[in-house]
């Protein structure tokens, strides 16, 4: 299993349905050539570049091939069928291969969306980012859409508020590019009281728009947004374009980054062992159950999480109406894994009995 983890921690860095991702840090600095490598590599159909009246500038590729060689569902027969995940291939395919804004009218987007709503671009820019590498994605397992990953599910409707407060279609924040930019910067302006903070003083509205229910990933979630906006984030898209965000130097205090939790909880982080020693603890309380009686570990699973946040798989994970579950998660930008469910226990995750019997799922 520890190899299974770490190959996929490899591996996952570089392979995502909706992005390629290397996030500056100190250490490195990673050059435009590198980076368009990686699209070169996996993605060989051509790009196509048109231009509307208004000037916005889209691109178009078929990624048919790419996204059958990362996200793919095979049919389940009746007899089979157990929880599992329904990630939506059919529907992120249609998604991304239509023509997609390019990195200018991205950024065009996010300024006139933060101007129109009294609202700081650099956190549109980079929760987008984060989100979903400024692509207009289709529905993630958890319900949320599009390039700033708006929810909406029986928990959280970010983008029914949102339609009410734009005066659009609820579909038209799930479709279109420009309209889920808008309908996020809406939301933020609704969730923060002093539009003169400094983008420090967002900290609580950020967290409100992650629309994450789980406190400790919403946190986890809103500080990694912030890091964008401190460390600064070089990416390329699928489209073979550089989105380069630069250092805002913003330094949030140790109230914030510091995810207050009682010494109760803080125990029980450091008494729940994990079966694989170099992950952290996120155990779910459900969404699992017992294996069979004599059953032993024949399959391991390693699926892509082509949309939405490894936060936010957690954070569904951990809500026992999901009745999802995986018995790892690991996230795309550095390796990190965490452990939801014991490997003892049978998780729900593959949508076919046997395989829940028999193995083990990582997300």
């Amino acid at each position: 299993m520890r190899k299974v983890l770490l190959a996929f921690a490899c591996y996952g860095i570089f392979l995502s349905a909706s992005l390629f991702r290397s996030e500056v840090n100190a250490q490195t600095v990673p050059s435009d050539s590198s980076l368009l490598s990686l699209v070169k590599k996996y993605v060989h159909s051509p790009v196509q570049r048109t231009v509307a009246a208004n000037g916005d500038v889209f691109l178009q590729r078929d990624l048919g091939a790419y996204l059958r060689s990362t996200v793919q569902s095979p049919e389940v027969p009746a007899s089979e069928k157990d929880f599992g995940h329904d990630h939506k291939d059919e529907m992120l395919r249609t998604f991304l291969n239509r023509p997609h804004p390019n990195v200018a009218t991205m950024n065009k987007y996010f300024e006139d969306a933060a101007l129109e709503f009294g609202v700081p671009a650099s956190i549109l820019k980079a929760n987008g980012l984060v989100q979903s590498n400024w692509a207009q994605v289709s529905e993630s397992i958890y319900g949320s859409w599009g390039v700033m990953g708006l929810i909406e599910n029986y928990r959280v409707q970010q983008i029914s508020k949102a339609a009410a407060l734009l005066g659009v279609d609820p579909q038209a924040i799930k479709n279109d590019a420009k309209t889920n930019i808008r309908a996020a910067a809406a939301l933020l302006a609704s969730y923060q009281p002093n539009k003169a903070a400094a983008i420090e003083g967002w900290f609580e509205a950020v967290a409100s728009l992650t629309g994450l229910w789980d406190e400790a990933m919403k946190h986890e979630l809103t500080v990694r947004i912030y890091d964008v906006m401190k460390n600064g984030s070089k990416t390329v898209t699928l489209w073979g374009e550089i989105i380069n965000l630069e250092s805002t130097g913003i330094n949030l205090p140790k109230s914030d980054r510091e995810w207050g939790i009682t010494q109760k909880e803080a125990s029980n982080m450091k008494t729940t062992a994990t079966d694989y020693p170099n992950a952290i603890s996120n155990f779910t309380t459900c969404n699992y159950n017992s294996r069979p009686a004599g059953s032993t570990i024949k399959y391991y699973f390693v699926h892509y999480v082509a949309t939405g946040t490894y936060q936010g798989a957690i954070s569904w994970f951990k809500d026992c109406s999901s009745n999802v579950s995986a018995h790892y998660v690991v996230r795309n930008s550095d390796g990190q894994v965490s452990q939801v469910v014991a490997e003892s226990n049978r998780a729900w995750s593959q949508g076919v009995a046997t395989y829940n019997d028999l193995g083990i799922g990582v997300e």
